[in-house]
């Protein structure tokens, strides 16, 4: 009977990562180490495999990766975020989460499947939180800082220039290659990559170090948000991962955060690719931001304060057996 009980905690042993014993702080800063190792990785080989790819010289890349307006250099952009996206997003998660408990996809939640009520209810979410977003972001664009940090606010508008001529960069398209193309990388991999990262391993690391739910879902929204160098939309951003990390508590499920994040991103995709081809002429930037469609806040608040009770409600009030994809 010994041998058997010994045997069987040599087994769950084996089962754990080998830092699964270590404390969460050194897990957060063995994290942002390996992350920033992949990115580092990533860069040098995406940069290198560039030189043959393109038929590009080492400079000649440098010049078109700041020459952001040039619609010929939209390619290598991709590719370059293409490249990165797999070495900062998909890459890190699966290493930390296989040396925090050796099984990754349990650790990440990957192998759950979400109510299928949920998922729904998760879709419609997104959606009617448009007119709210749109609002909480013009909000946020009429940030301004004292004077004695004007440095600072300069820094952050440049920021926020290059990632919008970035994002419009990508996508401005014509073709149904070149939307698929985004509806992939701007659309599904980030989807995919930022809630393994942000929400599968960061999260759960902050819920560890500060022990507490709530301050660890809030903090990864913030550093979510801050993460994209976007300032004035940070509040928005900041508002989705705090929705993002909740649905992930309740549910536990990765997968429902990985389904509204790419929702909320597909959106612009496929809205932007009918606006270039001038197959609408709605204005879906400016619903609930401007005086004459203000009126859709409130009804949009009321009905995502609804929409987010039932979700809660699906997973710790219901006893009904599970509905799942």
């Amino acid at each position: 009977m010994c041998n058997l009980g010994a045997k069987n905690t040599k087994y769950k042993d084996m089962k754990r990562g080998f830092l699964a014993n270590d404390s969460a702080f050194f897990k957060l800063i063995i994290s942002c180490i390996l992350i920033f190792a992949c990115l580092s990785i990533s860069f040098i080989i995406s940069f290198l495999l560039a030189i043959p790819i393109f038929n590009l010289d080492f400079l000649e890349i440098i010049s078109k990766l700041s020459e952001l307006e040039d619609s010929g250099n939209i390619q290598l952009l991709r590719y370059f975020q293409l490249v990165q996206s797999m070495g900062l997003f998909i890459i890190p998660p699966f290493i930390l989460a296989y040396a925090f408990s050796k099984n990754a996809l349990n650790y990440l939640q990957l192998n759950r499947n979400p109510f299928i009520y949920a998922t729904i209810i998760v879709i419609i979410t997104i959606l009617v939180s448009l007119p709210i977003i749109n609002y909480l972001a013009e909000l946020n664009s009429r940030l301004k800082l004292p004077e004695s940090l004007y440095k600072i606010e300069e820094w952050m508008l440049d920021k926020e220039r290059i990632a919008e001529k970035i994002t419009k960069t990508f996508l401005v398209v014509e073709t149904l290659d070149g939307f698929l193309l985004n509806l992939f990388m701007i659309s599904i991999l980030p989807a995919i990559g930022e809630e393994l990262l942000f929400r599968g391993i960061l999260q759960r690391l902050l819920i560890d170090f500060f022990k507490s739910k709530h301050i660890g879902v809030l903090t990864g929204a913030i550093i979510f948000s801050a993460f994209h160098l976007q300032f004035y939309g940070f509040l928005p951003r900041m508002l989705l991962g705090l929705y993002l990390g909740y649905i992930l508590l309740w549910g536990e499920n990765i997968w429902l955060p990985i389904i509204a994040h790419l929702v909320n991103n597909a959106t612009a995709v496929i809205y932007y690719y009918l606006i270039t081809k001038k197959d609408i002429s709605i204005d879906l930037e400016n619903i609930g931001a401007t005086t004459k469609t203000f009126w859709y806040v409130p009804i949009s608040g009321a009905l995502l304060i609804i929409l987010i009770w039932m979700i809660y409600r699906i997973y710790f009030k219901s006893k009904r057996p599970s509905h799942s994809l």
